[in-house]
């Protein structure tokens, strides 16, 4: 009989870690999600944004960190007016425009920035 076990406690970490901010027009973006999608081979990964604009990324399926790469970036937002605080071009990795690239030797830290709406 074969027992698998799930949820032993120990997390697996993809390799590197990232960290940054998000700013509108020089100002933290309050909320929202950044998401890394790789270019290469490997797993998006994702990073709530906090109210002062920082964020820290994780993979999915639980995985803390993410792989050393280089990833397209886009940033998710949502408000009750429906309205984005930033260009619409950056809700789309292909379209926004931002690149990031992990690398494996340590901490890497994104400052993210962002243009207000297109008016």
């Amino acid at each position: 009989m074969a027992t698998t076990m799930i949820g032993c406690g120990s997390k697996e970490h993809a390799g590197a870690t990232a960290t940054g901010t998000v700013t509108v027009d020089g100002q933290p973006l309050d909320s929202g999600l950044v998401q890394l999608y790789p270019i290469a081979d490997g797993r998006p990964a994702f990073a709530n944004v906090q109210s002062d604009g920082s964020f820290a990324v994780a993979t999915t399926a639980g995985i803390s960190g993410v792989s050393p790469g280089t990833y397209k970036v886009a940033v998710q937002y949502e408000s009750e007016e429906g309205e984005l605080p930033f260009a619409e071009k950056y809700t789309t990795a292909s379209e926004s425009g931002i690149q990031v690239t992990v690398d494996e030797s340590g901490d890497n830290v994104f400052e993210i920035e962002l243009s207000g709406p297109e008016k």
